[in-house]
């Protein structure tokens, strides 16, 4: 089950990856990858959303899907060999952009999917605000600090 969504998910990041290059023929900027990467991100986003919500997919399914397919399709291995060749021929500007838009926009993405199913389901998204998610972190930290505090003076 693996196997064939790897190999779907590898046809389809192939046949992406070629489109995107024939479109931009001229960039030396690695637009096919970052397509097929972005658009794995939100793929994933919402697929786990569903996943997780309403229990759809069957564990079979789930490896299908996230192991095989978007491990097929995404292809961070080959982001990582290509920035290594940007800064390997010196282009440390081309390299930080790629790194940058990578992580941000995949990031983004996954939230903007996992946030898109969501709301679809009439599920509330709120308490994935970012502000929130600031606010529970520095209040854990507070908590963590004043734990590690108590213990240096006992």
């Amino acid at each position: 089950m693996v196997g064939s969504g790897g190999f779907a998910g590898t046809l389809l990041r192939f046949g992406l990856d070629g489109l995107v290059h024939r479109r931009a023929a001229l960039a030396t900027f690695p637009y096919g990858t970052l397509v097929v990467n972005m658009l794995g991100c939100l793929l994933i986003g919402i697929l786990a959303s569903l996943m997780e919500s309403r229990q759809l997919f069957s564990f079979e399914l789930r490896r299908f899907a996230l192991v095989g397919f978007l491990g097929g399709f995404t292809t961070y291995s080959t982001f990582s060999y290509e920035t290594f060749l940007m800064i390997r021929e010196a282009e440390p500007l081309r390299a930080a952009a790629n790194i940058g838009l990578h992580v941000v926009l995949g990031l983004a993405l996954v939230w903007a999917g996992y946030s898109l199913a969501m709301s679809r389901q009439g599920e509330a998204v709120s308490r994935f605000h970012p502000y929130r998610i600031m606010h529970r972190a520095r209040e854990r930290g507070l908590v963590l600090a004043k734990i590690i505090s108590s213990r240096r003076l006992a």
